[in-house]
């Protein structure tokens, strides 16, 4: 975890990896994806996505439902009682998977959608890339789902078997090591999809030069950049934070560490990443309130993004330096986090307080100008993003009063209660205040995410049950940890117990409006699905017959290239963890895809965590030889196959044959 760890030649051969990896992206992408310069593109040009935006509306309310289910079973007493005490397989099965559920799944997919709504029209011009929306949407689904389940089925056994006696050491070798393999399979997945999301926003928007059409809501681009930038360097801190050698780091810091992660992890995917970009989309569908008047309309925009994202980027580095310096001293120096707090004096005591009121001040600033968007527009979401804003502005009030050193003083002093009372903070203002504004911006939105508008009765209905019950969970889940937390203040036995008892006498109120929250998401779910059967008909319909067009190895174009002109490019991208690129370029991209998204993973996740010789789950027989040996095996085997297929089929049979007719005729 320290700078001066890493050599010239790690940096060096990370900025190539980088460049090469970028030049890859951009060479694989057809370059007729990519609009070309032009003075005013067409309506057509400018929307060609559109027809693929309702599916991630539909990704969406079925990650809120799955995850409500989840929180409303978590939160039953024998079940809290369980996984409490199932130690790090509860909190895999009880919080990561389940927050991968709903901010990933639910928030995430929600924010790309939108943003693909959004930017083309902004901008007027379409998006550089409708190949890279597609891997962005199906990288993001299928890794997110992976990880839920590696996670949920993981960390249930690891808590089943701790429950049952069994030492942590082996339930780390028999379970920890297959949970692992998943988890680091889809993350990588997952990380492809967010990167190639903002791969294609950086190059949409830096891009968009070359119209001349009006584009009275540029200014708003840059709540876009600064989102997806924030989202890139989030996931790239969760990557380098899940290394074993920084979850060791992580650990021996203590309270230092949670600094960094979740509290700075969380804070730039969810403040400085997804907020901004909400509100860019909330400003444009709410622009009708502005009208007659853009030019003021512009100037309180900017207002909130010049307030909102330096505050929140200085929020988010003060809590990384101060879980930095402070973890040093610990791990370092031997020091107790108190003393390690003292010794940073005015840093610790006013870093965060400060750059957490000027946060708070940028966020109420967003909703209150929303707030005024909606009474003036009335949009037709405006019912589900007044409950938004209103758990929001709940959230973020708590999160400025447990910044406070006093509060947070008493907090540090009622462990695990704390994380209970940061916990019901989290879940406020995701899924009350985030998550409800995406879906009442998407539900303003209508056609084209929606083939036809929904009832104001059941926009209602579900935001009284969606609203109502996250302010139910809220209500519950924080008295619960304000009692747990005075018990344990207090002296009052043991802090599991003390906590396990609190949420027991609470469980009523969380389950209820779990349940209640789960119970709007199914029936806006429900409905959507109804009206969305003709869209998801032809998008299957279309998508078949893009697999027909690019898994075909028959089309005219391809009798003038020679077999070695995809074997090479197998080989090479194969000895370098990326197979597949040769079955591609040859027309079978049904079997090319699966193998280029399978072999980066297990050639720079699963191998390295396998041979590391920080981690816990090193296999003590195997050395990095093996992932040499994988890679040359990968290749020939690859290769070798592709060039047997190849030479079967009716192209290269006919291109030998005529080859051979022109030798006997010379």
């Amino acid at each position: 975890m320290q700078l001066d760890a890493i050599s010239n030649f790690d940096a060096l051969f990370a900025l190539l990896a980088l460049i090469a990896f970028a030049g890859l992206v951009f060479r694989i992408v057809p370059v007729g994806t990519a609009p070309q310069p032009a003075h005013r593109y067409t309506q057509a040009e400018i929307l060609a996505h559109d027809p693929a935006l309702p599916k991630y509306l539909i990704v969406t309310l079925a990650a809120l439902a799955t995850g409500g289910l989840h929180l409303a079973i978590r939160s039953l007493p024998s079940v809290s009682a369980w996984l409490i005490h199932g130690g790090y397989g509860g909190h895999l099965l009880r919080d990561i998977a389940y927050s991968h559920m709903m901010i990933v799944m639910g928030g995430t997919v929600a924010v790309t959608g939108l943003s693909w709504y959004v930017l083309p029209r902004i901008l007027q011009r379409p998006l550089y890339s409708k190949a890279l929306a597609e891997i962005a949407f199906w990288g993001t689904v299928v890794g997110a789902a992976g990880f839920y389940l590696s996670n949920a089925i993981g960390g249930g056994a690891m808590a089943a078997l701790l429950n049952n006696g069994w030492a942590p050491d082996d339930i780390d070798f028999y379970v920890g090591l297959w949970r692992n393999l998943g988890t680091g399979l889809f993350a990588t997945i997952m990380g492809v999809g967010y990167w190639t999301f903002v791969i294609n926003v950086f190059v949409t928007v830096l891009g968009g030069t070359g119209t001349q059409s009006p584009r009275p809501h540029l200014h708003l681009a840059k709540f876009f950049l600064v989102g997806a930038g924030a989202l890139f360097i989030g996931t790239v801190q969760g990557v380098l934070q899940v290394v074993p050698e920084s979850v060791d780091w992580l650990h021996a810091a203590g309270e230092a560490g949670l600094f960094i992660d979740p509290v700075s992890h969380a804070h730039v995917n969810l403040i400085t990443g997804v907020l901004s970009i909400l509100a860019g989309v909330v400003f444009y569908v709410t622009r009708g309130a502005a009208a007659d008047d853009g030019a003021r309309s512009r100037r309180v925009e900017n207002s909130v993004f010049w307030v909102l994202i330096p505050a929140s980027a200085a929020f988010y580095a003060a809590f990384l330096y101060l879980g930095f310096a402070e973890g040093n001293l610990i791990v370092d120096q031997g020091l107790t986090y108190a003393e390690a707090s003292a010794r940073l004096g005015w840093q610790s005591r006013y870093l965060i307080p400060v750059s957490g009121t000027l946060t708070f001040i940028g966020i109420w600033l967003f909703l209150a100008v929303a707030v005024i968007r909606l009474v003036r527009v009335k949009p037709r979401g405006a019912i589900l993003m007044g409950f938004g804003t209103g758990l929001l502005a709940l959230g973020t009030l708590q999160g400025v009063l447990q910044a406070m050193p006093p509060v947070s003083q008493w907090m540090l002093a009622v462990t695990p209660a704390d994380s209970a009372i940061a916990g019901a903070h989290a879940q406020v203002n995701i899924i009350g205040g985030v998550l409800l504004l995406l879906l009442g911006s998407a539900h303003s939105v209508g056609v084209p995410m929606l083939p036809e508008p929904l009832g104001q009765w059941l926009l209602g209905r579900v935001g009284l049950l969606m609203g109502g019950g996250a302010l139910i969970y809220y209500a519950a889940a924080l008295a619960a940890a304000l009692m747990a937390g005075l018990e344990i203040g207090g002296g009052g036995g043991g802090a599991l117990g003390a906590l396990i008892r609190a949420e027991s006498r609470m469980s009523a109120g969380t389950v209820a409006g779990a349940l209640a929250y789960t119970a709007g998401g199914v029936l806006l779910l429900r409905r959507v699905w109804v009206i969305t059967a003709g869209v998801r008909r032809d998008g299957l319909r279309d998508f078949k017959l893009s697999l027909a067009r690019n898994n075909s190895a028959s089309d005219p174009w391809r009798r003038h290239v020679r077999p070695w002109q995809f074997i090479l490019p197998e080989f090479l991208a194969a000895l370098f963890g990326f197979p597949g690129v040769g079955w591609i370029l040859s027309g079978r991209a049904m079997i090319g895809g699966p193998l280029i998204l399978a072999g980066q993973a297990i050639a720079w996740a699963i191998i390295p965590m396998l041979i590391s010789p920080y981690g816990d789950q090193r296999l003590p027989h195997l050395t990095p030889a093996m992932l040499e040996g994988y890679l040359v095996a990968t290749a020939v085997v690859s290769t070798a196959v592709l060039w047997w297929i190849s030479c079967q089929d009716p192209v290269s049979t006919a291109r030998r044959k005529s080859v051979r007719r022109t030798s006997a005729a010379h």
